[in-house]
């Protein structure tokens, strides 16, 4: 069975350099959970947030299916917003001196 498997962020740190990102095509012999293939490749599970099969959400206990494309993402801690593209200070602080007038 052919399965196509991604990584994403910090969980690439637990792969050989080789597949680190980007996608591998993994070989299985056997049925498996989705949780038994992150496994296999030296992932624990404790670090991964969300698994999406064919662009669906999946249970750890998933049975991977023939051609299926898998993304693993980790916890996310924090994004960061930079101040050069955060204008929620212009927008909720309404400017003292603007004026509208009718004509």
């Amino acid at each position: 069975m052919t399965l196509h498997i991604r990584f994403y962020d910090d969980l690439n740190v637990f792969l050989p350099q080789v597949y680190r990102y980007r996608e591998i095509t993994f070989q299985s012999f056997q049925h498996s959970t989705i949780q038994e293939v992150i496994e296999s490749l030296n992932v624990p599970l404790s670090v991964v947030d969300l698994i999406l099969v064919n662009g669906e959400s999946v249970p750890v206990n998933y049975n991977v299916k023939e051609n299926d494309r898998i993304n693993v993402y980790p916890f996310f801690e924090e994004i960061e917003i930079g101040r050069e593209t955060s204008h929620s200070e212009d927008i909720r602080t309404p400017a003292k001196s603007a004026r509208f007038l009718a004509g």
